[in-house]
């Protein structure tokens, strides 16, 4: 019997994109529908500050100014590494508030892993979003995959309780409209957050990639 790839996880309900309860999945359930993408996964993040029981001890290390074990990673880098190595996108817009919170300066050190793994992350602070740009969801954080399928987050005291899984078409093209191309700072040029992530700073490739990011599939082109 052939194993279809939504049994592993609740299936989607077509519910408006304003639903104020809904059945929730996991991460881990979101990350298998991640996988099964044909294209391109987008994740928008609007939040300063995140409570993710993996991340709480290396985070409070860091803080500390004590070595990091950075394993927790593990699982997210290699599927990243092997759905880009497949020739499909993960990409990720970060929008940020000044002065950047701890948890985005944390953030920012974790990030080179991810690109090193394929991602394409940028960041966009927040005070350049246009005001004509209206983020759906209540503002929550949502991913995007192959422009059919949302995964919006649902967070409790400030930490992520589940994902919403999306349909309605409704709620796609408003996904699609708030979709911001913040522009992507490197790494290497400047390891300062303040500098970083300021919209336009660091030093990028003529397509505003971190250096070393590979060019986006012909069709998202």
């Amino acid at each position: 019997m052939v194993c279809h790839p939504w049994s592993r996880s609740p299936r989607p309900r077509s519910v408006p994109y304003w639903r104020t309860r809904a059945e929730l999945i996991t991460g881990v359930e979101r990350n298998r529908l991640i996988e099964t993408c044909e294209h391109d996964a987008f994740h928008l993040e609007l939040r300063d500050d995140y409570s993710v029981p993996d991340e709480d001890g290396p985070f409070e290390s860091w803080l500390r100014d004590e070595p990091v074990d950075y394993a927790f990673m593990k699982p997210w880098t290699q599927m990243v590494k092997r759905l880009t190595g497949e020739g499909r996108a993960v990409r990720r817009v970060r929008v940020v508030s000044h002065p950047h919170t701890p948890y985005i300066r944390w953030e920012h050190r974790t990030t080179p892993r991810n690109v090193e793994a394929g991602e394409d992350i940028r960041w966009l602070a927040r005070h350049t979003v246009p005001g004509e740009l209206v983020f759906p969801f209540d503002g929550k954080d949502w991913w995007l995959m192959d422009d059919r399928l949302l995964a919006v987050g649902h967070t409790v005291a400030g930490r992520v309780r589940g994902h919403e899984i999306i349909d309605d078409p409704k709620g796609i093209a408003e996904a699609r409209s708030a979709m911001p191309c913040g522009p992507s700072p490197s790494h290497t040029a400047n390891t300062d957050p303040d500098v970083m992530l300021r919209a336009n700073g660091g030093r990028t490739d003529d397509e505003g990639r971190h250096p070393g990011q590979g060019r986006r599939p012909s069709h998202l082109s």
